[in-house]
């Protein structure tokens, strides 16, 4: 999870469902002289679990993110909190990680900090 990032990213075209294939600009970071490249777009389904820490559950569960461009040269997935606050979601962030809610208040998305 990126709270500075603009959109969602991967540099694996096999994520994608569909692809986009179109002419894209680079794309801006906080190192300016870091070029990076979009060569698609397009919709990723991501499986995981979502821990509910008010409940004390955890389900898995699958997720659709849109748009998720696909930039060949960074070596990590991005998931942008923006984009994903964007569809009215919540967050509840504490040390162990953040959730993201619904208007009903039931987690939908658990994010634990990589080491």
């Amino acid at each position: 999870m990126d709270s500075g990032a603009s959109a969602h990213f991967t540099s694996f075209e096999s994520d994608f469902v569909d692809m986009i294939l179109d002419n894209y600009s680079q794309v801006e970071t906080a190192n300016l002289k870091a070029l990076l490249f979009i060569v698609t777009s397009s919709t990723v389904l991501i499986k995981h679990e979502i821990f509910d820490s008010a409940k004390g559950t955890t389900k898995v569960a699958m997720s659709k993110l849109w748009p998720v461009y696909c930039v060949p040269s960074i070596q990590m997935y991005l998931l942008s909190t923006k984009q994903i606050l964007q569809f009215g979601l919540r967050v509840e962030d504490n040390k162990s990680g953040s959730t993201f809610c619904n208007k009903s208040g039931n987690a939908i998305l658990t994010v634990t900090p990589s080491l």
